[in-house]
């Protein structure tokens, strides 16, 4: 059981109706945000109807504030058809009629904070009629979002510039397309969209919980945490049953050896199946709440585990485990685009190096995509599948201080892949794309 208290707000009443108005957004942004957020000063807090789990959270971090939650937008990303861009931009227009001054009642206030640079399209548009009303408005850089470079205009199709241009005449701010790792896409403000950039170093999770004294009442001594993500859900091409099976195995082993086994489901699926839905292990689990933010309990466990979640990066006292291993895949295919896009995207670019693998993994890993990088008639040259499994080995051997050996694989994807090869450079981190590029230019 988690128990919260605050501070009264200390109401400004000469000039502003509030101090700061806080529009939150996924749960990349909320470590910025509570790490921001000033309890002592008279605040608003936004919340997106689309994201419950966001709202759940702060209805009960912040039952003292004044909350507003804001309807959302059936497109929050970047439309995949010219029918989808049509609706896209009357769904946009309408909304700035109809919410655009859904915060006027609320003014005057002092500023205006956002914790997101992309797919808040709702919330751009509510934070740009504030600007007008004279708000000082700024957007919170967050790191999960570091990852994210916008696209040069130059680059891309007329149909792109055109939706793009008209998205940014709704909105206020200047839009562009920004991509993580090469792999996903999404519309979002970027570094010329006339809106307030803030840096701001966010306070680690234990202080957190201090600072809003949040109390973990669930005897932890003797369990682990399982952070899941739902194989159901989440991954491509994943064969359930074997994957069940898997993961069922490991955790009655765990609980054969006396362990307890605490269960965070994923923040975005309340009301949907976990991981272990269905198996004999599910009777024996205690399942922690959905909407919290896990980073808050992870130091209360000595041991953590889950496949590939963002919430391991965070820093913690005990260990880290990936269970990736036990992830079956019906293609290979599938197993690539969750090696290499997922994973690797995740951990790779994100600077995750406290991630703790399961014995053997890594050699595992490193094994089944040479296994298949010899295979390559098995593969689909034309998805780029072959070229990303020989990146993820010159990586490795990069790591590994293997220059030689890694640069011989890339001046081969140079030689056959030549349009696809600046491309597959952005896959390198930046340290170990330095050991090599004097060699390949």
């Amino acid at each position: 059981m988690m128990t919260f208290k605050f501070k009264a707000s200390a109401k400004d009443q000469k000039t502003y109706k509030y101090d700061a108005i806080y529009f939150v957004p996924g749960v990349d942004g909320i470590r910025y945000f509570l790490s921001h957020y000033d309890p002592n000063l008279s605040n608003l807090i936004v919340t997106n109807e689309g994201i419950k789990s966001i709202h759940k959270l702060i209805r009960v971090l912040f039952s003292e504030q004044k909350i507003i939650t804001v309807p959302n937008l059936k497109f929050n990303g970047f439309p995949n058809t010219e029918a989808q861009y049509n609706e896209q931009i009357v769904e946009l227009e309408t909304y700035r009629k109809l919410y655009s001054n859904i915060l006027d009642n609320y003014l005057p206030v002092k500023k205006a904070y956002v914790f997101s640079n992309h797919c808040q399209f709702n919330f751009f548009i509510l934070l740009r009629k504030l600007e007008s009303e004279g708000v000082e408005v700024a957007s919170i850089k967050v790191d999960f979002e570091a990852v994210f470079k916008p696209i040069e205009s130059r680059y891309l199709p007329s149909l792109f510039k055109l939706h793009l241009e008209k998205m940014s005449q709704i909105i206020g701010y200047k839009m562009y397309l920004l991509n993580m790792s090469g792999f996903t896409i999404n519309a979002g403000i970027g570094p010329l969209s006339n809106i307030k950039s803030i840096n701001i170093n966010p306070a680690p999770w234990q202080e957190l919980a201090n600072k809003f004294s949040v109390t973990y009442k669930t005897d932890t001594n003797n369990a682990v945490l399982f952070i899941d993500t739902p194989i159901q859900y989440y991954f491509m091409g994943v064969d359930l049953k074997k994957t069940q099976h898997n993961i069922e195995r490991f955790f009655q082993k765990l609980i054969s050896e006396g362990k307890e086994i605490h269960l965070k489901p994923h923040y975005q699926d309340a009301a949907r199946e976990h991981s272990l839905s269905g198996t004999e292990v599910e009777k024996n689990i205690t399942l922690i709440p959905s909407f919290f933010p896990v980073q808050l309990i992870m130091d209360f466990y000595t041991e953590i585990y889950a496949y590939s979640s963002t919430s391991l990066i965070a820093p913690i006292k005990g260990k880290k485990y990936s269970l990736s291993k036990f992830i079956e895949f019906k293609s290979v295919n599938a197993l690539f685009h969750y090696w290499i896009n997922l994973f690797e995207s995740q951990f790779i670019s994100m600077g995750n190096v406290e991630c703790i693998f399961l014995p053997g993994d890594i050699m595992e890993i490193r094994n089944k995509l040479q296994y298949y990088a010899s295979y390559q008639g098995q593969l689909n040259d034309s998805e780029s599948i072959i070229p990303n499994i020989l990146v993820s080995i010159a990586e490795m051997k990069i790591l590994e201080d293997q220059v030689e050996f890694a640069s011989n694989i890339l001046l081969k994807i140079q030689k056959k892949w030549p349009n696809l090869y600046p491309k597959l450079l952005k896959y390198l981190t930046q340290n170990s794309f330095n050991k090599v590029k004097d060699r390949l230019f």
